[in-house]
Parts: structure tokens; sequence; C-alpha cells
């Protein structure tokens, strides 16, 4: 009697939950393609909701794949940070697939504010070598033209266009305005004083 009765449970259970019937018996497949707006590359890393729930994640080739789905209309929420997210409206049919791709374009994203601390070196005025570094004071920089800090480490010959060091096994320590920028671990002499 109890393994009748834990029998009867089970197929209570699969008849009661969600979707899990239709799943299993023709349920809807859809095969997802991510696409960067810009490049038409494929895009990993993106989430995908259905109807407000988070489903799956778009691989290293861009694919997502969701089968078992129960037929009829679907929301679907395709999002990533600093893209501009995607929701079509999709109607699937029981034991057909549909393919469909997605183009998710870059959009700004607005960051909270953060703090940044450091130590003031004082060193001389401008742009002087001084040890193993360069170091440039807030004049030095601004007229350097340069309206972020990848151009001015460009400039500067520490970064190549591609945003790759020049010299890989050489890592910068980063002043700007006699402020450390970001923390390196290993020692580095500061600028001398004046």
């Amino acid at each position: 009697m109890p393994r009748q009765l834990l029998a009867a449970l089970v197929a209570a259970a699969c008849l009661l939950a969600p979707g899990r019937g239709v799943a299993q018996e023709g349920g809807a497949v859809v095969d997802l393609q991510v696409t960067d707006g810009e490049t038409g590359e494929p895009l990993p890393g993106a989430m995908v909701k259905l109807d407000g729930v988070p489903r799956a994640v778009s691989d290293t080739l861009g694919r997502v794949l969701l089968s078992g789905l129960v037929p009829g209309r679907h929301l679907m929420d395709v999002l990533m940070v600093g893209r501009r997210p995607v929701s079509p409206e999709i109607e699937i049919i029981g034991g057909e697939t549909l393919a469909l791709e997605v183009v998710l374009d870059p959009e700004s994203v607005m960051l909270d504010p953060v703090e940044v601390t450091g130590t003031r070196h004082q060193g001389g005025g401008g742009s002087a070598y001084h040890g193993a570094g360069r170091y440039f004071d807030r004049d030095a920089i601004l007229r350097t033209g340069a309206r972020k800090l990848s151009e001015l480490l460009v400039m500067v010959g520490v970064l190549q266009p591609n945003g790759t060091m020049r010299r890989p096994n050489c890592r910068p320590r980063v002043y700007a305005d006699g402020i450390l920028i970001g923390g390196m671990t290993y020692p580095m002499a500061p600028p001398a004083k004046g």
C-alpha cells in the first residue's frame, strides 16, 4: 500500500506542477541568438527571462536554447549591463522550435558616485622623469588635451592605441595630479620632492 500511495503522490505532483506535463509532451522550444548591435558579433553573458523568470544566460557563441516551454504568448526579456534591454512578445507552438535573433545595442549606464582617496606626492612642476617613471601634474595633464585616462596613457606611450600595454611585463603606477590611481602591490619610487 505505501508504494501505491507514493506513486499516486508523484503522479499528482507531475500533474499540478506548472508546465511539466506540457514540457514532456510536445513542449515548445526557443533557439535564441544574441548579437552585438554595433559589430553583429555573438554576445555572451546576456540574461534571458521568460515571463519575468530568469531562464538562461547566453553562452560564448551568444546562444540560448530554451526547451520544454508552455505553448502560447510569452514576454521575453533579454538584458545585459551596458546594453539597451529588448523585450519581444513571442508566440510559441508546442512541438515546434522558434528561431529568434535579438540585437542588443550599447547604452550608457549611470553609475553611483565612487569616493576615491589617495595620498598626494609633491613633485616638481609639469612633466618630469623621476627614477622609474614619468609624472604629470594637473597643468601638464590639461595641456595634453586628453579627455580620458586611456588617451593620456596612449599619448605618453604606456598603452598602444588598441589598449594593450606596450611592455606587458611593465605595470605603471599612475598618479593623477599627485594622487595614486589604483593600488599596485610592488614598490616603486614616488616622485622626488621639488
